[in-house]
This record gives C-alpha cells, sequence and structure tokens, in this order.
C-alpha cells in the first residue's frame, strides 16, 4: 500500500499519480480486510503436488492468499 500512496501522492509524474490514486483509494479502504485474509492464510500446512514441479493452480492459490488484493491489483 505503501508504494501505491508514494505513486498517487508525487507530482513529477502525472500520469502515474493519476493511474496509482485510485488503486490507493482502494487499498486504503479494504486495508482491514487484506490484513485479515492475509493473517488467515498463516500456520496452515499445504500440499503444493511436490517441491520441484508443484501443482500450478495449487500453488498459485496459496500465494496469493487475498482475494480483495488481488483483485485491486
Amino acid at each position: 500500500m505503501y508504494w501505491a500512496k508514494a505513486l498517487a501522492e508525487q507530482s513529477k509524474g502525472l500520469e502515474l499519480r493519476d493511474k496509482y490514486a485510485s488503486i490507493y483509494k482502494l487499498l486504503a479502504t479494504n486495508e482491514d480486510q487484506i490484513v485479515t485474509e492475509l493473517n488467515n492464510a498463516q500456520g496452515h500446512e499445504e500440499n503444493i503436488g511436490g517441491y520441484y514441479h508443484p501443482n500450478q493452480v495449487a500453488l498459485g492459490k496459496i500465494m496469493r492468499p487475498s482475494g480483495t488484493l488481488n483483485s485491486i491489483i
């Protein structure tokens, strides 16, 4: 969220500022939900189907546990 805030508040790149202002607003509005989703994903054993050749679908779900964050970015 800090990177989005920095980009949304800077004044050198107006195109970047305009693009990231809405992203920052969504992240700030949903911060509690995102943190809750990330915290709930911790501390559980997960099966990714192998170390060298993991199941990509299972790995994607585990590595991207916040649906709210995923929908914003």
